[in-house]
């Protein structure tokens, strides 16, 4: 009888190291990501310019969940909401039927702002603990899908002088898939035993155009370079 209750005492310790060893790798967390986007704009015409309007602040925050197939190495995915804002100078003579009664135009300025839901995921690499402290990489991609499109254009005709409109939807002008190759570090700092804090930086660059394929007047790429705020429990 003893060596049946030796047994089944070395089993549920092996039972508890194993459920421990499974928590180990599973985590989860809260992200929230403060980053300045700017676009990457190439005339379609040889006759037209585009200026991009600098770099602007947007955010994302989410949820994410990281699984360890090494003590080291493991993938993070995630989810989260984005919002992001451009304004560009677009030079090409057209002809705009929108505007009642069309208009023979010069160019217009367009300031916008889109949001969108990503899905990035990443291969992270971590070093072993120094102290409270980690180190980490990843490397990845971010599909995600636009949600709503606003702008405010300004548009310059030869005849009405600059034609204003407001809050308009540009959504059916916008690609409804947009993705981009992320790369990024950062550190963890463990307060708890099982919570740490996170902090990084990510750059994003965007490599499918911003524009659907029917209004393509130019060629254009939303990139961001992002800080990343964190809990991991």
């Amino acid at each position: 009888m003893k060596y049946i209750y030796c047994l089944l005492l070395v089993l549920l310790v092996s039972n508890e190291i194993n459920a421990q060893e499974r928590k180990n790798k599973f985590s989860f967390g809260l992200k929230v990501n403060p980053f300045f986007s700017w676009l990457k704009t190439e005339p379609a015409y040889w006759n037209s310019t585009i200026e991009n309007k600098g770099s602007h602040f947007g955010y994302s925050y989410g949820i994410f969940s990281e699984y360890y197939f090494t003590k080291n190495v493991g993938l993070s995915a995630e989810l989260r909401a984005a919002h992001f804002r451009y304004q560009y100078t677009f030079r090409h003579e057209m002809v705009v039927d929108t505007i009642p009664p069309p208009e023979t135009i010069m160019g217009m300025n367009r300031n916008a702002e889109l949001n969108y839901i990503e899905f990035p995921l990443a291969l992270k690499i971590r070093s072993n603990p120094k102290g409270n402290f980690r180190f980490y990489g990843q490397f990845g991609f971010a599909p995600a899908i636009n949600l709503s499109a606003k702008a405010n254009d300004t548009f310059f005709t030869y005849s009405a002088g600059d034609i204003v409109e407001n809050n308009k939807n540009i959504k059916k002008e916008i690609n409804k898939n947009a993705s981009s190759i992320l790369v990024g570090t950062g550190l963890e700092y463990q307060f708890m035993p099982s919570a740490a804090l996170l902090f990084g930086l990510t750059y994003h660059a965007g490599y499918k155009n911003l524009l659907d394929v029917s209004y393509r007047e130019f060629d254009s790429k939303i990139s961001y370079l992002a800080i990343n705020f964190g809990a991991i429990f």
